[in-house]
């Protein structure tokens, strides 16, 4: 059960943070995902460990976004504070991302080659979906 609520929260998460961002209400899914990572520490059983993966994901993803922000291959329509940074959701994303790690994606440990494939092919999906989020 722990796992499905972990996939549902993400997913909940992801959307509100990609929506909110995409529709000038970057603090949406920044609130929602700063909500879901509380609880997520508050349940398990290491939080210490738990809460510095999450905020090595948040550091690896700021400065990996904020780098493809400062080469230009990505602009973020919301929710940066500075030029060149990446935005807010955008790091929340990361850190939420990172509360699936030991527990959805829990399988995936060890399993180095199917970790690469899973997030080669899988990572891009969200961005294929039908959406206009450019407004």
């Amino acid at each position: 059960m722990a796992v499905l609520i972990n996939l549902f929260a993400f997913q909940v998460g992801w959307l509100a943070c990609v929506l909110g961002g995409a529709y000038q209400l970057p603090w949406l899914g920044t609130t929602l995902a700063a909500i879901f990572v509380g609880l997520h520490v508050a349940m398990t059983r290491a939080p210490r460990r738990e809460l510095r993966l999450i905020l090595l994901a948040g550091v690896i993803g700021t400065v990996w976004d904020s780098f493809l922000v400062t080469m230009g291959w990505l602009h973020y329509p919301s929710g940066t504070f500075m030029v060149g940074m990446a935005p807010h959701w955008i790091i929340a994303l990361w850190m939420l991302f990172a509360c699936t790690l030991n527990v959805s994606l829990r399988w995936l440990k060890g399993r180095w080659w199917l970790a690469t494939a899973s997030g080669a092919l899988a990572g891009p999906l969200p961005i294929t979906l039908p959406l206009d989020l450019a407004g």
